[in-house]
């Protein structure tokens, strides 16, 4: 046994986050944990490594009591994480990322007068190439790919030399193709490096595919804990969490939704015309353009690192493109501050879920409160009615809500700006499938009320079901466009460009 948890429990406020957890990981496991949003499972990882500490209970690493030793000395005693949000440093290079990590590790990082660049290169090199980055060690960090990125952050925990790794969510935001890649990555690591590994993840495939053992949490508790083939045979679990996770159909997403508002005429809100966008001297987007009406949803899809986000940014002007025209309302914004557009009509909602943690869900949209721009003028009661957890947690503190929970916070705040247009950049990013089905429940809603929606997203299946028209992108470029049940119906383009 490598690691042990006894009794552990934390709440916030009057919610238990993690509730009386005990566990024992053995040496050498490759196991998971999962369960719906809000189950806990972040909270139990933010314990073991020190950035929480328990209110109850006690932790155990190599037989050694690290229950309220900070973060820091817990990773250099051999326990490396990920986190669910990257976390690199974007304007360094690939190389200087993991070096920066090996020195730290080696306890190097002090020598404030000798150079950095030549120290441990060898070393950094065999990890780079052991994390599949190795052609990329000059390009900044930034400007990986999101599974890339997800990659280096493997290879920065590493540079500390870990016994015990812990994964967030290692797959979230990755497309079909990249996570088959990253869960063969993380299967061959584990062996090759002798490594325990225990992973947070929504998608059932990699957990299935990697696990030795897996444990379920639900309202932070473990419920079971099992192979993978007693987990699926176990009814509480099914009931909990995998129940109705793959029963997803168009009627059970837009029922809530008295479909389109009829718009007279169906006024153009947004026009994009041949935009050119670039970050530093990469070529992002290529003559892009697209269109939303009043009243419309429209989707973008495509892999990951296509310009999909890049498309929603350059309209916000926080990518302000080269060339072209973006005009809002008919009034050019290209070349606009992001707040000017903001306040123009436009409402941002980004992948990351930026809130503010440390004020109640009530303050947070209370903060965002703007004067309507057009006919939107939504009130917290309003967004409580389409939102109703957020009611419940509305004294809670955004830092302590579930990633779900977070991403209902994003859109409601963003809506108590009142666009008239709504840009969503991956609103189904690292969520549990019924959590998914319960945020495209809430935009049909929305879609209901007659808002404009520009939706940037990776889950085609819930995209095309919300959408009344679809754009796909490849390599900055619009490759297809159309109604999603043209796309549905056109099983070539999907498994071209969507991966599916």
């Amino acid at each position: 046994m490598i690691f042990e948890a006894r009794h552990l429990s934390k709440a916030f406020g009057g919610i238990k986050a993690v509730d009386d957890v005990s566990l024992q990981i053995e040496e050498g496991e490759v196991s998971s944990i999962i369960g719906p949003n809000g189950a806990g499972k972040s909270t139990l990882f933010n314990l073991f490594t020190g950035h929480l500490r328990p209110d109850t209970g006690e932790l155990f690493y190599k037989d050694e009591n690290i229950t309220t030793l900070p973060p820091y000395k817990i990773s250099k005693m051999g326990i490396g994480r990920s986190f669910q949000r990257v976390n690199v440093f974007p304007e360094l290079s690939v190389f200087e990322n993991v070096q920066l990590s090996l020195l730290s590790g080696r306890g190097l990082g002090s020598r404030l007068f000798q150079g950095a660049g030549k120290m441990l290169v060898t070393e950094t090199r065999d990890l780079l190439d052991l994390v599949g980055l190795g052609d990329k060690e000059g390009s900044p960090a930034g400007f990986l790919s999101y599974g890339d990125q997800k990659r280096l952050e493997v290879g920065i925990a590493l540079g500390g030399a870990p016994e015990l790794l812990l994964l967030d969510e290692p797959t979230a935001g990755m497309s079909p193709e990249d996570t088959v890649n990253f869960t063969r990555f993380i299967q061959k690591l584990a062996k090759d490096r002798h490594l325990t590994v225990v992973f947070v993840e929504h998608d059932m495939k990699v957990v299935f595919t990697i696990s030795d053992k897996i444990r379920v949490m639900d309202h932070g508790a473990i419920i079971a804990t099992g192979t993978p083939e007693e987990i699926q045979a176990n009814k509480e679990v099914q009931r909990v969490y995998l129940a109705d996770a793959d029963k997803i159909s168009e009627e059970q997403v837009v029922s809530v939704s008295p479909g389109p508002v009829e718009v007279p005429e169906k006024a153009n809100i947004l026009d994009v015309k041949e935009i050119d966008t670039f970050y530093g001297l990469s070529h992002i987007l290529f003559k892009l353009s697209l269109k939303v009406d009043e009243g419309e949803v429209i989707s973008i899809l495509g892999r990951n690192g296509v310009g999909k986000t890049t498309t929603l940014k350059s309209i916000m002007g926080l990518t302000p493109p080269k060339r072209g025209s973006i005009k809002f309302l008919e009034k050019e914004i290209r070349g606009r501050k992001p707040f000017h557009i903001s306040r123009m009509g436009i409402g941002f909602v980004p992948e990351e879920r930026i809130i503010f943690p440390d004020l109640s869900v009530a303050e947070n949209l209370e903060i965002a409160r703007k004067p309507p721009t057009g006919e939107f003028n939504w009130t917290p009661q309003e967004i409580y009615q389409i939102f109703p957890v957020l009611s419940k947690r509305k004294n809670q503190k955004g830092g302590t809500l579930s990633g779900g929970e977070q991403q209902m916070l994003t859109i409601a705040r963003t809506l108590m700006g009142n666009p008239q247009l709504l840009l969503l950049d991956e609103p189904s990013e690292g969520l549990a499938p019924l959590v998914v089905k319960t945020v495209y429940e809430q935009l049909g809603i929305l879609k209901g009320h007659g808002m404009s929606i520009l939706l940037s997203e990776q889950n085609s299946t819930f995209a095309l079901i919300l959408s009344d028209r679809t754009y796909v992108l490849e390599k900055g470029h619009i490759c297809w466009e159309g109604e999603p049940r043209e796309l549905r119906e056109n099983p070539e383009i999907m498994k071209k460009y969507l991966g599916v």
